[in-house]
């Protein structure tokens, strides 16, 4: 792969996280780069002359748990993915240093992700196989992997800690680890401490220095421990429990070379043997739906109060969203759409973390299913309502979520959640309240006084720069567009008309609907009446979820070990990755 299309891959789709609605998007941001990359090095050549602020995008989990998700600035971006697009080479001689590693970044194709890693459904194949003839296994992580990073470990990782720590080298900007800190840091208010999550880009640099962890392990252990290293998880193999208790203590010096530490709340030796599936998973599994219409509404209530009745059993587990996923795999009747919307509204309200995957399966039988089938009195009320709930709290997700939603199914929100989004931080949330206004979807206007700052050239370096730039790029911030056309950097994307918001893409349905080769008379509206099996109508592109967020679609039939490894003990969940995070 070319710099040109490795540097297009990292702009387009390594720069949201796909945690984020599919509205908002960088491919005219990629497209277009040329037209803005030689400007923007005369005002300083290769990084950004301001500083610069990420926006921090909260992310519902399991429980009360949440994750920080960063939104950074453009500019500060662009240099960073340049520098890692134009060092590619380099970069990859060293993250394959390791023989422990899992995690090594492949670049994607457009349209997916930049990078991708080995999948997490994966790893319970990959353990078995490691694991070979070992009785004892260490399992471990890393406490709060990118917010603990420390940037001047990066170097570290690139020249080796001896040598990067030396005075002479501290002063060498020549130095490719030094140049990837720098720019890091330019992304976080030159802050040394942590990396943003959900870029791309900063899983190639964590992964530098999980290398460089695994290498120090093999120094300090003789040779390399059988087993892997996924992100910063851990699971090593070895024939005693002594063995395992002393390479616990190696990998503990190990990772305070690069100031970093284990996980102690999750580290544990315990038998090769005793890693077995949960029950709930199987439970889900064996459970078969009728396809003729009134068995199958039986069906869905007896699913869901199997569903509901294990989340409560197993609370810090992903018990819902892997019952959702499951799910997803059958095709609901047209009759039985009022059952299944109310049980995906009970499950928003009870899981908050399942939000975006009902929202993907509700707007999947949108596409399909007459409007009538849509209650919207329900739908109205349940999303002003949810509204109201979550965004006086900040809880960016289900908000954005939510109102996502009210885009794609025309709903009109409530005076009282208007009121509540005008509180608000978040610039994802009030792009997505202000597209709903242009659309005549809010009881009352956004009172742009009550919006965070957004009229002042500093503006466009702080947290709320999307907000700011994409407020006046949409005509939506009258305030803002002078703002933008002034700055001697984003001017540039103003007048290339760079966009990283558009209310009209949507995500990969669920499934389609193929229809009969030959058959004209089999309609969508005729299957989904239909008391037959219709299973051959539809193609299910819907796989799983993988550890960069993204939702990867199905394209051959896997094995069912496969499946059931995705939703395992959480010892290899991604959702394990910072998962002290309290914020």
């Amino acid at each position: 792969m070319t710099f040109e299309k490795r540097l297009r891959l990292f702009l387009s789709d390594g720069f949201f996280a796909a945690q984020i609605p599919p509205s908002f998007n960088s491919v005219s941001f990629s497209a277009k780069h040329n037209h803005f990359s030689a400007p923007w090095d005369t005002i300083k050549l290769g990084k950004c002359a301001e500083e610069t602020t990420f926006e921090r995008y909260s992310v519902a989990r399991v429980g009360h748990n949440r994750r920080p998700i960063a939104i950074t600035n453009p500019i500060a971006f662009y240099f960073l993915a340049r520098h890692i697009a134009k060092e590619w080479s380099a970069l990859s001689r060293l993250m394959r240093k390791s023989k422990l590693s899992l995690s090594f970044p492949e670049l994607g194709q457009e349209g997916s992700r930049a990078i991708s890693i080995t999948p997490i459904k994966q790893l319970a194949e990959e353990r078995l196989l490691r694991s070979a003839g070992a009785r004892y296994l260490l399992v471990s992580d890393i406490s709060q992997f990118f917010p603990s990073i420390y940037t001047h470990a990066i170097a570290w990782a690139v020249e080796g800690k001896h040598v990067a720590k030396s005075k002479t080298a501290r002063k060498d900007k020549k130095l490719l680890g030094n140049q990837l800190d720098e720019l890091v840091r330019f992304t976080q208010s030159n802050q040394t401490v942590g990396i943003p999550i959900g870029p791309d880009t900063s899983h190639i640099l964590s992964e530098l220095i999980g290398v460089a962890v695994d290498q120090e392990l093999r120094k300090r252990l003789g040779s390399w421990p059988r087993g892997y290293r996924h992100v910063d998880d851990f699971c090593l193999c070895f024939d005693t429990e002594n063995e395992a208790a002393q390479a616990y203590a190696k990998l503990s010096e190990s990772l305070a070379v690069f100031e970093l530490k284990v996980n102690v709340q999750k580290t544990r030796i315990v038998r090769a043997s005793d890693f077995q599936y949960d029950s709930w998973v199987h439970q889900f599994d064996s459970f078969e739906f009728s396809t003729a219409k009134l068995t199958q509404r039986r069906d869905l209530h007896r699913f869901f109060d199997l569903a509901f009745s294990l989340a409560q059993r197993f609370d810090d587990e992903n018990v819902m969203q892997y019952a959702l996923r499951r799910v997803e795999t059958e095709i609901v009747k047209s009759k039985n759409w009022d059952v299944f919307a109310a049980y995906l509204m009970r499950c928003m309200d009870a899981y908050p973390n399942t939000i975006p995957t009902c929202v993907s399966i509700i707007d999947t039988y949108n596409r399909y299913l007459p409007a009538t089938s849509f209650k919207p009195e329900a739908w109205h009320a349940f999303v002003s309502n949810q509204v109201t709930l979550h965004a006086p709290v900040e809880r960016h997700s289900e908000v954005a979520w939510l109102l996502w939603l009210a885009l794609r199914l025309n709903l009109r929100l409530q005076r009282t959640a208007v009121k509540m989004l005008e509180q608000m931080q978040s610039s994802v949330c009030l792009l997505l309240a202000l597209a709903l206004e242009s659309k005549g979807l809010l009881q009352a206007k956004l009172a742009r006084n009550r919006l965070p700052a957004h009229a002042h050239a500093e503006d466009l370096f702080g947290p709320n720069w999307l907000l700011v730039y994409e407020g006046a790029a949409q005509g939506w911030l009258n305030g803002a567009v002078s703002v933008v056309q002034s700055n001697r950097y984003f001017k540039e994307l103003f007048q290339n008309d760079v966009k990283f918001f558009d209310s009209t893409l949507a995500p990969a349905p669920v499934f389609t609907f193929k229809g009969a080769s030959g058959n004209p008379s089999v309609t969508a509206d005729s299957v989904f009446d239909s008391d037959d099996d219709v299973y051959e109508y539809f193609e299910f592109s819907e796989s799983d979820e993988d550890y960069l967020g993204r939702r990867l679609r199905k394209e051959d039939d896997e094995d069912e070990a496969n499946v059931i490894g995705d939703a395992m003990n959480r010892v290899n969940d991604p959702d394990d990755i910072d998962d002290d995070i309290p914020w």
